[in-house]
C-alpha cells in the first residue's frame, strides 16, 4: 500500500548525446544510493535487471523537480534558506562519505511534500558521481556547464565543485535566473572564468543571504 517510483531504463536507449547509455554509470548510481542513508537524499528501495532493462524502485517525491517547483512557487527568502540549508546537509553527508556529486543541478533535486505541509528536497542522479580520496584533483569535466565551477572548465578540482554549483542554485532560487549566461557555450565559460554575474538582483536581501551566496559563488 505504499506509493513507490519505479524508474526503468532501456539498457539499448540512447542519450541526448546520441551515445549509448552507459551501463557503468547506472551501475555507480545504484551503488552509491545503496551505501547513503539522509534525509535530504532519495532513497533506493529495489533494483533489478533483466538482459535488456533496468528497474529502480525509489522513493515517490510528488512535488516534482526543484525547477518545476519554482517555476510553479515564488519562494520567499526564508523558503530559498530552508531548501539551501537541506541541500547544504545533504552535500555535507555526500562529502564526509567522500562522495562527489559532480552534476548538482535544480532537475537533479526532488520536492516531497509531508504531512503538516512543508517540503523537503532529495538530491537524486548520482550517475556522474564520483568516490573521491581526500587531497587529490580530478582533472574530468564532468556536469552541466551553467553549473559548473571555473576549476571543473579548468581540469582540476576537487569536491568543493559541488559547492559552487549549490551558489548557481541558490542565485536561481532567489532571482528566478541562471547567474551564468551567454550568447553560446564558449561566451558562458568566459562569464564563469571571471565570475561575472549580475549582483544586483541580490541587493535587495539580508547581508547573511548575500555573504553565504558570495562565499558558495567563490
Amino acid at each position: 500500500g505504499i506509493t513507490r517510483a519505479l524508474k526503468i531504463i532501456d539498457k539499448n536507449r540512447m542519450d541526448l548525446k546520441e551515445e549509448p547509455l552507459s551501463e557503468e554509470e547506472i551501475m555507480n548510481e545504484i551503488n552509491i544510493l545503496k551505501k547513503i542513508d539522509h534525509p535530504n537524499i532519495m532513497k533506493i528501495f529495489e533494483f533489478y535487471s533483466t538482459k535488456s532493462t533496468f528497474y529502480l524502485v525509489l522513493e515517490f517525491c510528488e512535488g516534482g523537480d526543484l525547477y518545476d517547483f519554482v517555476s510553479i512557487n515564488k519562494l520567499s527568502e526564508f523558503q530559498v534558506i530552508y531548501i539551501m540549508f537541506q541541500i547544504l546537509s545533504a552535500i555535507n553527508y555526500c562529502h564526509n562519505m567522500n562522495i562527489l556529486h559532480r552534476d548538482f543541478k535544480p532537475d537533479n533535486i526532488l520536492i516531497k511534500k509531508n504531512e503538516s505541509g512543508l517540503f523537503r528536497a532529495k538530491i537524486c542522479d548520482f550517475g556522474t558521481s564520483y568516490i573521491f580520496k581526500k587531497g587529490e584533483k580530478q582533472k574530468e569535466a564532468v556536469g552541466t556547464l551553467n553549473y559548473m565551477a571555473p576549476e571543473v572548465l579548468k581540469e582540476k578540482y576537487n569536491q568543493k565543485c559541488d559547492l559552487w554549483s549549490c551558489g548557481v542554485i541558490m542565485y536561481i532560487l532567489l532571482t528566478g535566473k541562471k547567474p551564468f549566461l551567454g550568447r553560446d557555450d564558449i561566451e558562458v565559460m568566459s562569464k564563469i572564468l571571471s565570475n561575472s554575474c549580475d549582483k544586483n538582483l541580490i541587493n535587495k536581501y539580508n547581508k547573511y543571504t548575500k555573504d553565504l551566496l558570495s562565499k558558495l559563488l567563490e
